[in-house]
């Protein structure tokens, strides 16, 4: 009796890869978090709270969803997602957008300095990895963007020199930080009054930008302790 052997090509799996694009240029392996995107537009709220497992390769979504709304990646569209869910059911909101992204998960919260030290560097990182993608911003407001100090400054300037834009901001909020202020619930707080204080600060100014047409959606992706918990 012959029994055939197949010998199957061993999984790429890619550890350590947040970028969408090389991901998918590499045919690493892929969990396809596409159907998501259709989950997420049917929502009538332009300020979406996403909350997922502690597995959930946060950084990797954010980068999908920005590589699938980014205006700029018009043209790469059926490269980056025909093998994917969402290259066969193409919302109309399919790169429509200008992206901005914040990264939160790494906020120092041990005192009020440290908090707003942290919280600027992240709000002046994402800035200028928006103004490298989108050149047609008048350098001389750039310029003034980024030498405002503190994010308040930083971040009000930066949405006037907007109004001709549509936003999509994806915040990576890993530790709950705009789930406590824009949902806070009956839940106890883990955070303290001065940490709560600024962060309110921070979603009011994004808030306003929202309400003024200049961020067209929000997305906050933490994460879910119910499953951790599980």
């Amino acid at each position: 009796m012959y029994l055939a052997t197949y010998h199957y090509p061993p999984m790429k799996l890619p550890h350590g890869i947040h970028d969408f694009q090389e991901l998918v240029k590499k045919g690493f392996y892929y969990i396809d978090r596409t159907p998501y995107i259709e989950k997420l537009e049917r929502s009538k709220d332009r300020l979406v709270l996403f909350r997922r497992p502690n597995g959930f390769d946060r950084k990797l979504f954010i980068s999908m969803l920005g590589y699938y709304y980014g205006i700029q990646y018009r043209s790469k569209f059926e490269t980056l997602f025909k093998r994917y869910y969402i290259g066969q059911k193409k919302t109309a909101q399919a790169n429509q957008y200008q992206i901005l992204a914040f990264d939160l998960c790494n906020l120092d919260l041990v005192n009020l300095q440290k908090t707003e030290q942290t919280l600027t560097h992240s709000v002046k990182k994402g800035i200028e990895a928006f103004l490298r993608q989108y050149k047609n911003i008048p350098n001389g407001k750039q310029n003034s963007t980024l030498v405002n100090d503190g994010f308040e400054k930083m971040l009000t300037t930066f949405l006037h020199s907007c109004a001709e834009y549509n936003i999509y901001l994806f915040l990576d909020d890993a530790q709950g930080l705009i789930s406590d202020i824009a949902d806070p619930g009956t839940r106890y707080s883990p955070f303290n009054l001065v940490t709560r204080s600024l962060i309110t600060r921070f979603f009011r100014i994004i808030e306003r930008g929202l309400s003024q047409g200049i961020i067209g959606r929000i997305l906050s992706l933490g994460i879910d302790e119910s499953h951790d918990r599980d």
